[in-house]
């Protein structure tokens, strides 16, 4: 895989390949933003036939909010924010004359200034449909007296390493003699809302055999977790990569911002959605910005960064959807408890069933007309992805060595903003299944295969095969047994008596029929 897990536990990082021991601290912390509420009888009707409801997510529990309690910042999902861009000169590696230029098209480009595709900027505004503004300040480049190997030897020794922190924080001790940093505070927290570390030594990957195996030069995000200081914030939430992710698949002065874009949405809180390096299955089978880090964000990602409201279905109904890279459309199907009662706590963090209609136009062209470097290519054809979605939050706490331990499902999800007795996470995971808060079993976000083959458990990929298409349909009596660690019901235990079926389909639409058994 390309990219390094990010961290998901409070003491634990969980990286490809290998761990890291972490020692956090739990600032007192303010929450910029709405609060979470919900009912079910605000939710606007929408005019499809059958027990449809339009809800809306945008102002309900955050993944800022799930993470909050632990001092894991993330980035604001919607406004105007400001990110500091640090570029970190080591010594022997002197950034070219025309990095500068390429790195501000790279973060703040138009699509025509990139040569190639989208830019940072220019695919966030897209992808969360005009929902955040991202925008980059470069500042002048710090320059290390350490080498590469000077700085293996001092800040990633046995099995600990500080991730790049070192270097983060004495190019933004450098930009502080100069410069405040209030502008990068958009949610007044007292933390920098987010930094990019940009270091002008090749990744690992391109630097003599065996020089950094661990990793230590690569792309990846992580926490300084410094007291917050409301009024000259302080850094916290940072990625980190080689300045070359910018050159993976083309060369100056075209520039590249599949990587950046991958690692941003780790720094609104998405999870990796591909295995960890010793397993086979990759739930999403690599055709997804969380994982292979191609096309367009999944609409669960979208939904849990509140960019998208999902159609609801309590009962048999019947939707004509538009490409999801057009307007956010998609179907949010919920289970049954053993009474016939609808589990859905009208959010994206629960267990259901969504169901998306991709079309290889938007965001998803590039990659459904160029196979990028190690990776297959996008979908070249419309078709349905319907996703079985585990993203319940749990509860925990942590012993001394930041082990978690007394984990249990969340059923008032109303009540974690204002906890500060406890950790909170999403439980299920599709990477480092090993430190999950949920069943290892379980996966986060796992897309559902038209063969009705589970290939993906051992080893396959998604390709238009994978894609449902006219006449297609999906449900528990086909798919439970080789698709859902339970078989015949969800993760929760709860009934899903619904068949999902496309019964239309053209590159522009597709009618979704859901019936009950």
């Amino acid at each position: 895989m390309k990219h390094i897990k990010f961290l998901i536990i409070p003491a634990i990082l969980a990286l490809t390949g290998c761990s890291f021991d972490f020692s956090i601290h739990f600032p007192e912390i303010s929450i910029g933003g709405s609060s979470y509420s919900y009912s079910a009888g605000s939710a606007a009707q929408y005019s499809q036939e059958g027990a449809v409801s339009k809800v809306e997510v945008k102002d309900k529990l955050s993944m800022r909010q799930i993470a909050a309690n632990t001092g894991m910042d993330y980035l604001p999902n919607e406004g105007e924010v400001n990110l500091l861009v640090l570029p970190i000169e080591l010594q022997g590696y002197p950034f070219s004359s025309y990095f500068r230029t390429d790195l501000e098209h790279a973060l703040n480009g138009t699509a025509e200034d990139t040569g190639y595709w989208e830019s940072l900027s220019s695919f966030y505004e897209k992808t969360s449909f005009g929902k955040v503004h991202l925008h980059f300040e470069i500042a002048d480049t710090y320059v290390s007296e350490l080498s590469p190997r000077s700085a293996l030897t001092s800040y990633k020794t046995g099995e600990g390493s500080d991730n790049g922190g070192y270097f983060v924080e004495s190019a933004l001790d450098a930009y502080n003699a100069k410069h405040d940093t209030l502008k990068f505070d958009s949610d007044n927290n007292g933390w920098i809302d987010g930094i990019v570390a940009v270091y002008s030594c090749p990744d690992f990957q391109k630097m003599t055999a065996g020089f950094d195996d661990d990793g230590y030069f690569w792309a990846y995000t992580y926490w300084l977790v410094d007291d917050p200081v409301v009024g000259a914030p302080t850094g916290n939430l940072y990625f980190w990569l080689s300045y070359d992710f910018i050159y993976e698949a083309v060369r100056t002065p075209r520039v590249d911002a599949h990587t950046l874009i991958h690692e941003t949405g780790h720094m609104f809180g998405l999870d990796d959605y591909y295995p960890s390096p010793d397993a086979e299955f990759d739930p999403v089978g690599g055709l997804d910005m969380m994982s292979h880090n191609i096309l367009d964000h999944d609409c669960y990602s979208k939904m849990a960064l509140g960019w998208v409201d999902p159609y609801v279905v309590t009962g048999e109904a019947e939707i004509t959807l538009n490409p999801s890279n057009v307007n956010g459309d998609c179907i949010l199907v919920p289970a049954l408890d053993k009474d016939g009662n609808v589990v859905y706590n009208g959010s994206a963090f629960d267990e259901y069933m969504l169901v998306e209609f991709y079309t290889p136009d938007g965001l998803n062209a590039m990659d459904a007309r160029n196979r990028y470097p190690g990776r297959t290519l996008g979908y070249t054809q419309p078709g349905v992805k319907i996703f079985h979605v585990d993203a319940r939050v749990m509860r925990f706490n942590a012993d001394r060595s930041g082990r978690k331990i007394n984990q249990t499902y969340v059923e008032n999800i109303a009540e974690i903003p204002s906890d500060r007795r406890n950790y909170y996470e999403v439980g299920a995971t599709n990477c480092s299944k090993e430190v999950a808060c949920a069943d290892s079993s379980f996966s986060l976000i796992h897309l559902m295969e038209a063969g009705g083959r589970n290939t993906f458990a051992s080893g396959g990929l998604a390709d238009n095969g994978t894609l449902f298409k006219r006449g297609d349909s999906f449900s528990m009596t086909r798919y439970g047994m080789n698709f859902f660690p339970k078989k015949s019901v969800f993760n929760s235990g709860a009934n899903f008596p619904y068949t999902i079926t496309v019964k239309e389909l053209s590159a522009t639409s597709a009618t979704i029929s859901i019936t009950k058994a």
